[in-house]
């Protein structure tokens, strides 16, 4: 996939690498969702495009998510980025055809922002009647929208957010959140920690990520610090990976004071992905 930034509308030639973000970010104030739902590409295309319009005069930052769906109508993956865009200028965002569908969320700090998706063939060309238009988003207006996801660090990186005791390696298993996911390799109990910063307090339901494998542990525990104390469960790795599975909701405290451990201390685990919702 590519994007295109920062040209004139009828200008198309720099492209740049699509980075994935770790952490949906909190300090915007609209939310685009398209009234949709999921947008399915028709047969005979072959990309998808996501424009970003910026009308205003001035140079705006957005977030853009694009989810991948699969058949069985969980995510495939996730694919994100921040960027700026200048005055009358945009943002294309192309994916090759995968998956069953997609869902698209941009989150804005200005409403001069016009989103589109459209299905393309091969040479970017927009295919007749496949086009979601602007007034097909639904437009939230809320400071206080708030997703954090944290993605797994490379292996053996770590920074505030992610940290680990022992070692995890990176591993290939399928169905991973951004750009891999990880799996505990060190010779004695290995642990992963993920702390969100959360700019809210307030309940969040929790969700957590794996990919499955079939010498991960059935009985991973997982722990949610909250502001009630600590909360473990335990699941079975070798299953549902690849998927976001619902934790639970729990109250947390502005900042860092929450945070999701996952241990090996009942055999392999893997740690990809953590999910904190803000419940309205």
């Amino acid at each position: 996939m590519r994007i295109l930034k920062n040209h004139p509308i009828v200008l198309l030639t720099l492209v740049a690498v699509f980075v994935v973000a770790t952490t949906v970010p909190s300090a915007y104030a609209y939310k685009y969702n398209m009234t949709s739902g999921v947008f399915s590409l028709p047969s005979d295309a072959t990309q998808i495009n996501v424009k970003i319009l910026n009308r205003s005069a001035q140079n705006l930052t957005v977030f853009l998510e694009v989810r991948v769906f699969g058949a069985s109508g969980s995510w495939n993956h996730s694919d994100t980025a921040v960027r700026t865009i200048g005055p009358e200028q945009f943002l294309s965002y192309f994916g090759t055809r995968e998956g069953y569908g997609y869902e698209i969320l941009v989150l804005a700090d200005d409403l001069s922002i016009l989103p589109t998706v459209a299905g393309c063939d091969s040479l970017g060309n927009t295919i007749a009647g496949t086009t979601i238009l602007p007034a097909d988003f639904i437009i939230h207006e809320s400071p206080k929208v708030v997703e954090v996801i944290l993605d797994n660090l490379p292996a053996g990186q770590k920074d505030g957010a992610r940290t680990f005791i022992g070692m995890w390696c990176k591993s290939t298993a399928a169905g991973y959140y951004g750009t891999d996911s990880l799996y505990s390799c060190g010779s004695s109990i290995d642990t992963y920690i993920l702390t969100p910063t959360l700019s809210v307090a307030g309940t969040y339901n929790v969700y957590v990520r794996w990919t499955a494998f079939s010498n991960r542990s059935t009985a991973v525990p997982i722990s949610v610090n909250h502001t009630g104390g600590l909360t473990t469960k335990t699941f079975n790795q070798q299953t549902n990976g690849g998927k976001w599975v619902l934790y639970g909701a729990y109250n947390f405290d502005e900042g860092t004071g929450g945070f999701v451990t996952i241990s090996d201390i009942n055999g392999q685990a893997c740690a990809d992905a953590v999910r904190f919702e803000l419940v309205p």
